[in-house]
């Protein structure tokens, strides 16, 4: 029962922050081509489901490990990062990439969306494809083993993420990089990043902290 009402509240929150982006992002007529075309595509299939199948052929220790930031949420931490359309921005472990179709359509970054789970990944492509999409592409990798040289900002929605991994990925950004990142800081896993600010955001499975903090040189 408890698990019914979970999704329930799931289900509820994702629907709500839906329609708030209707009112609040639709306005611009290449993210809601974008963003329904996406969609669409997972009408049938939901990303959830497709990441569950994914880690469980994988064998994977965990298997529910599956979450998107609402866009609501994403509009909140991208003003308190201040990105800004000459921004490059990489989306790490992007998912179905619907955050990085934001900041391409609605930000106008250049945008690069990194997922290892391959159906996710030409799903993306087939949207870009179909609506001519330009300066966002989606890349099937690992970000921890990808090549992230040509980004200045970085969202890692990683909280399910151990310790070796995070501490790979801090010590091969490179110096001014900029790194948005939920649940816990970057400076403590190397401490050639300055935090610069830190605050709530609501996600479908609670509130949660975001950390934004740049690689100084030292």
């Amino acid at each position: 029962m408890n698990l019914v009402l979970l999704n329930l509240k799931v289900s509820f929150l994702n629907l709500y922050d839906y329609l708030r982006t209707i009112i609040h992002f639709y306005p611009n007529l290449n993210f809601a081509k974008a963003d329904i075309a996406l969609l669409s595509l997972y009408f049938f299939d939901n990303p959830f489901s497709i990441s569950k199948r994914f880690h469980r052929l994988r064998e994977d220790p965990e298997i529910y490990v599956y979450g998107e930031t609402p866009i609501m949420t994403l509009n909140k931490i991208a003003k308190e990062a201040q990105i800004k359309d000459s921004d490059t921005v990489y989306e790490l472990g992007a998912g179905r990439g619907r955050a990085a179709f934001w900041f391409n359509r609605v930000l106008g970054c250049n945008t690069v969306a990194i997922e290892e789970i391959p159906d996710f990944v030409s799903r993306g492509d087939q949207v870009i494809r179909k609506q001519n999409i330009q300066n966002l592409k989606f890349i099937h990798d690992d970000f921890i083993d990808a090549d992230l040289s040509k980004g200045n900002v970085f969202y890692l929605y990683g909280i399910f993420l151990d310790d070796v991994a995070i501490t790979k990925l801090a010590n091969k950004l490179k110096d001014g990089d900029t790194v948005i990142s939920v649940s816990y800081p970057l400076s403590d896993y190397s401490d050639k990043f300055r935090l610069a600010k830190h605050f709530p955001a609501k996600f479908t499975w609670g509130w949660g902290d975001v950390y934004i903090q740049t690689k100084d040189k030292i």
